[in-house]
């Protein structure tokens, strides 16, 4: 495959107003811990977009979707359900299923290591907090774009509880749920959330006259937290959730199919006997589509204060996924060409993985220095499978052809089992060399571990009686990734509520392999980032202004190329550079309200 170099320019920007009753508010900033410490959001020195409850609830942002609109730099698409995240223009554009995500993605502090897995079918929400740009130290594993943290509601220790409901287009409906409050007063709390929603699909088979994309989702999520001392908090959580999907869906960005086009020319088939499309919204296909996600997980978050400047985290995470089964049309026309699985052998990718992480952090010299090092265990297993099955006997026989007379080449067998080891430690230092300038210091060794096993071939049908031929000679691949990370960051408070900062930091994803192609390796990814910004609260916190600058240099890009009109594979860019802004501006849509009451909160 070609490697090149690729420059890009990109350009983020979020203006949003916002009502004088939440302006009235504003002045209390969201707490983040996007640091792996709690700080104002616009104490952290870099980009990062947080929304907490009330926010998500105002701005009615109900998925990644709506999130994507209100984070500059943040781009998402979908595909059945699955998310696409790409900031400052880096993301993998489509999912593959062994190439991990360039945005590291975390549940309560756990990470998500498939792209499928997380989401935002749940309302339950305390914040999101969106990271731009890469998080090599303190969060590590494929986080060369950015992070994105969802961090769920804690039981309280009061009784509350809501239910809301909705309707929208394509017959959507939905509705969520939670209760929380005490057990034992003061000791042990209790939450639990549930949520549904359905829709028909807005995407149109003109051949089925089918609705397809549409979907059915519920979950349901337990908490407890037990603070059986002040300086001791035991959080336990757990959630299942199911997704159905009448997807994903193939259409064509133009008129012809180039298999379409060489049966045609060949005679085989008349011309215009194929229907397909272009136009937006609509497929073809003559294959009904269907798939499925179902995901639990449970984590256990222990912290304990040891001293008055010293705290011990301990963060434990398990996640059962399975994304499958499903199958879709692969061609996006009425011709039987082939399908991506099929309901005797459907597409299916099952995963587990367990997580540990130990952190320590305090301060030292009279607050001067804030400190955090940490310890990671990373483990999971993933067994895919996404055979191409060839459904048409026309197309069957043409593709058996090299086998002999009557052979009809029924479906090609593409599998793979992968384990993932990871070991990591860090640390993040941050010292205050005067009152107003501070300098930043992290580190992270990581050492990842992936040993893949394949399974690749043919299954063909010679006069009725079904065999395969296995075509990997080699099917084990062990690989070993060994990075340093670092980070240095100069802070200046150039007011008491405007931080200005300047800072280099390096990313670092893994390689894998190609589950289309026996042994076909691709290489890890590695990123070095220069950034500089100012962030501004101004008016008692009704003005945010946040700019930002920076640029990328990559080293082996992982991009995914088509290797022929229904195959794809991950493959490397030698060199990539990305030069690009932000600004990011909040005000209030009723400026004289936000003022006066600005007025009568300083009084």
């Amino acid at each position: 495959m070609k490697r090149a170099l690729l420059r890009t320019t990109c350009l983020g920007l979020m203006i949003c107003g916002h009502t004088a009753a939440e302006a009235a508010t504003d002045g209390v900033e969201i707490v983040v811990t996007a640091e792996r410490r709690s700080q104002s959001v616009q104490k952290v020195a870099g980009a990062i977009t947080a929304l907490d409850s009330d926010k998500l609830q105002d701005r009615a942002i109900t998925s990644i979707a709506d999130v994507a609109r209100t984070v500059p730099g943040l781009n998402f698409s979908d595909t059945n359900g699955t998310p696409r995240l790409i900031v400052r223009g880096v993301g993998m554009q489509v999912l593959t299923g062994v190439a991990e995500a360039n945005i590291a993605q975390h549940i309560d502090g756990i990470y998500q290591s498939q792209p499928t897995m997380p989401g935002l079918e749940s309302v339950d929400l305390e914040r999101i907090e969106v990271l731009r740009g890469p998080q090599g130290t303190l969060y590590g594993r494929n986080a060369t774009g950015g992070a994105v943290n969802f961090i769920s509601k804690k039981p309280t220790n009061i009784f509350e509880g809501g239910v809301t409901a909705g309707i929208g287009s394509w017959k959507g409906r939905n509705v969520d749920g939670f209760l929380s409050g005490p057990i034992v007063s003061d000791v042990l709390a209790g939450r639990v959330s549930a949520y549904f929603d359905r829709d028909e699909g807005y995407y149109r088979n003109i051949v089925t006259g089918e609705n397809l994309m549409g979907s059915r989702r519920y979950g349901v999520r337990g908490a407890l937290r037990l603070t059986p001392a002040t300086d001791v908090s035991v959080d336990l959580s757990a959630y299942y959730k199911k997704d159905r999907f009448t997807g994903p869906i193939q259409t064509l960005l133009r008129g012809e199919n180039d298999l379409v086009a060489l049966l045609e020319n060949a005679g085989v088939i008349a011309p215009g006997s194929v229907i397909s499309t272009t136009r937006p919204n609509e497929t073809a296909g003559e294959y009904s589509p269907f798939d499925a996600k179902k995901t639990w997980g449970a984590t256990l978050d222990v912290s304990v204060d040891a001293s008055d400047t010293v705290k011990i985290r301990s963060l434990t995470g398990y996640i059962k996924h399975r994304w499958g089964p499903g199958a879709y049309d692969t061609d996006g026309t009425s011709l039987a060409i082939a399908t991506t699985g099929s309901v005797d052998n459907p597409r299916d990718y099952k995963s587990h993985a367990f997580s540990q992480e130990f952190n320590f952090s305090g301060s030292a010299f009279d607050d001067r220095l804030s400190w955090i090092a940490g310890l990671y265990y990373f483990s999971g297993k993933l067994d895919a499978a996404t055979d191409l099955s060839f459904v048409d006997p026309l197309i069957q026989e043409l593709n058996g052809a090299g086998f002999g007379p009557g052979v009809k080449l029924t479906r090609l067998i593409l599998s793979m089992r992968e384990k993932t080891t990871s070991y990591a430690a860090f640390t993040d230092l941050t010292y205050s060399l005067t009152d107003r300038l501070r300098l930043n210091l992290g580190g992270r060794y990581s050492h990842d571990e992936k040993v893949s096993v394949q399974r690749t071939g043919v299954a063909i049908s010679s006069n009725g009686v079904a065999s395969e031929i296995l075509t990997c000679p080699s099917p084990r691949t062990e690989q070993t990734f060994e990075r340093v990370n670092g980070k240095a960051r100069l802070e200046y408070d150039l007011a008491p509520r405007v931080l200005s900062y300047a800072q280099w930091q390096t990313g670092f994803k893994d390689g894998g392999v190609n589950i289309t192609a026996c042994g076909d390796t691709f290489k890890p990814e590695s990123l070095t980032s220069l950034e500089g910004g100012i962030k501004s609260t101004l008016f008692n916190g009704v003005v945010t202004a946040n700019l930002s600058v920076f640029h990328y240099d990559y080293t082996n890009l992982q991009v995914l190329l088509f290797t022929s009109s229904v195959l794809a594979a991950v493959d490397n860019i030698r060199k990539s550079e990305t030069v690009g802004g932000e600004l990011e501006l909040t005000w209030p849509s009723r400026p004289e309200a936000a003022i006066l009451a600005m007025l009568k909160n300083k009084d």
